[in-house]
């Protein structure tokens, strides 16, 4: 079953009760989506996260996505379903990355995915999407703020580096951490890319169809 059709039936009780207007009914309905797709995908990765042992990893991981991915947009999937696979194939190599990167590399991986990720926030971000568009006179803020993110998210592992590099199971958080980053920084880098091919298809047909 759809989550649109959940949400609708959910509303429709809600409305019977007099719990809600009746004009508010389509507001409801796209927060009760929104509420139940994002508490689908938190329980399953939970749970991943405990059967693999890697809760910890997990929450460090989530830590330092979601600010970046609130803030710097990118890409979204065009359904709730395609959302929740796409997040959970983000999840599953990140788990599979986590367990095969050696402990001599701990270091290496850290500095280079703080580079990668903090190269494309600033050059691309934020990347407005038609499923999660940004507001014009939002854009400067998010700008900004996904910058300032950067900033302190990758402060924070620097010095934390700094002060424990010998512990290898602080070394597995922050590469969680720096992962974390690395993965909504991509998806900032591939809207980006969506943007530019769309821009580039429409002025193809905007020539063909001129000549």
């Amino acid at each position: 079953m759809r989550l649109e059709i959940v949400a609708e039936k959910i509303t429709d009780c809600l409305e019977k009760q007099g719990l809600i207007e009746p004009d508010q009914s389509e507001v409801y309905v796209y927060g009760m989506t929104l509420l139940i797709s994002s508490a689908a995908t938190l329980f399953a990765t939970l749970l991943i996260g405990l059967t693999f042992h890697m809760l910890n990893d997990v929450l460090v991981f989530l830590l330092f996505f979601i600010p970046v991915r609130i803030f710097s947009g990118g890409y979204h999937s065009s359904s709730y379903l395609r959302c929740f696979l796409t997040f959970m194939l983000i999840l599953g190599s990140f788990l599979a990355i986590q367990r095969i990167i050696p402990e001599s590399a701990a270091l290496p991986s850290i500095v280079i995915t703080s580079l990668i990720s903090m190269v494309l926030i600033f050059n691309f971000a934020p990347v407005s999407h038609p499923n999660a568009p940004i507001r014009e006179k939002d854009w400067i803020r998010f700008e900004q703020l996904s910058r300032i993110i950067c900033i302190i998210e990758i402060s924070s592992i620097s010095l934390i580096v700094i002060c424990a590099s010998e512990n290898i199971v602080m070394n597995k958080l922050l590469i969680s951490a720096c992962m974390g980053m690395l993965y909504a920084s991509t998806l900032v880098f591939v809207g980006w890319i969506q943007i530019y091919v769309r821009r580039e298809v429409n002025k193809n047909d905007k020539g063909t169809s001129d000549s």
